[in-house]
C-alpha cells in the first residue's frame, strides 16, 4: 500500500500530482494482504484497495497443484509455519504474554530505553517461536536449535545495545542537520536561492534558501538522513 495508517486522502491526491503518477498506482511487486474491513462506500478506502483480476489460463493450475502437495518448497515454505501458527495459538499468545513479561523485568539486560527493551522483547519471542517450531517439525534438533537462537539473540542484542548507547550519546536533531550539511557540501543536493526556482521540480529535488531560512521537503530530508546514517555506519548496525 502506498500510504500510511490514518493518511488523509488528499496526501495520496498530493503525492500523484506532485509525482506524476496516477493517483490509483498498480502493484509493482508483492501484494500482502492485510486483514483489514473493506468499507466499499468509504473513498479512503477505495485509494488502499488492491485488486487482481484473473482471466482464465493466468493460473498455471499445474504449478499450483505440485507445490499445494510438496509445502517444503521455498516459495511455500512460510506457508507451513503459518499453519503451525493457527494450530498452536494458544501456546503462541501464552509465549507472546510469559516471554515479553520476563525481558521487561530482566534486571541484567543493559538496555535502558523501554521501547528498545520491548523491540528485545519482540525478537525475543519470534525467535522462540520459530525455532520451537523448527524443532517440532524435526527441521533441527533440541541442541542445534538453542545454538540457532543463541547466536541470533547476540546479534540482535549487540544492534539494539548499540542503538540504545547512540541516543545517549548523539542527538536526533544534530544527525538529521548534518546529514542535511552532508548532503549538500558532497553535492548530493543543489541548494539554491529562491529567486533561482523555475519549476514545481526544482522545489521538489532541492533545497531553498530564502535568506533567512533553508527549506526542504520532509520525505527528501528523511532520505537524505537515512542515506547519512548508513554512511556513517561501517558495520551497518544503525
Amino acid at each position: 500500500r502506498g500510504y500510511g495508517d490514518r493518511t488523509p486522502r488528499k496526501r495520496s491526491k498530493e503525492y500523484a500530482e506532485r509525482n506524476g503518477v496516477p493517483q490509483y498506482s498498480a502493484i509493482k511487486g508483492l501484494a500482502i494482504i492485510t486483514g483489514e474491513v473493506f468499507d466499499t462506500n468509504s473513498e479512503s478506502s477505495a485509494t488502499r484497495v488492491i485488486q487482481l483480476e484473473f482471466s482464465p489460463g493466468d493460473v498455471d493450475l499445474e504449478a499450483l497443484s505440485f507445490y499445494q502437495k510438496n509445502l517444503m518448497n521455498v516459495p511455500t515454505f512460510f506457508y507451513d509455519f503459518i499453519s503451525y501458527l493457527q494450530e498452536n495459538v494458544e501456546k503462541v499468545f501464552e509465549t507472546i504474554a510469559t516471554k515479553m513479561e520476563i525481558v521487561r523485568r530482566e534486571k541484567n539486560l543493559l538496555i535502558a530505553t523501554p521501547r528498545f527493551r520491548d523491540t528485545y522483547g519482540i525478537f525475543s519471542t519470534e525467535i522462540e517461536i520459530f525455532y520451537r517450531y523448527a524443532v517440532e517439525r524435526g527441521f533441527l534438533t533440541v541442541d542445534e536449535a538453542m545454538n540457532e537462537k543463541a547466536r541470533d539473540l547476540q546479534w540482535i542484542l549487540q544492534i539494539i545495545e548499540k542503538n540504545d548507547k547512540d541516543t545517549k550519546l548523539k542527538s536526533p536533531a544534530g544527525v538529521i542537520f548534518y546529514a542535511l550539511y552532508h548532503a549538500m557540501w558532497k553535492g548530493i543536493i543543489p541548494c539554491r536561492r529562491k529567486e533561482e526556482i523555475r519549476s514545481e521540480k526544482e522545489c521538489i529535488s532541492s533545497v531553498i534558501d530564502t535568506g533567512e531560512y533553508l527549506c526542504i521537503l520532509p520525505e527528501l530530508l528523511w532520505k537524505l538522513y537515512r542515506d547519512y546514517c548508513i554512511f556513517i555506519s561501517k558495520d551497518r548496525i544503525y
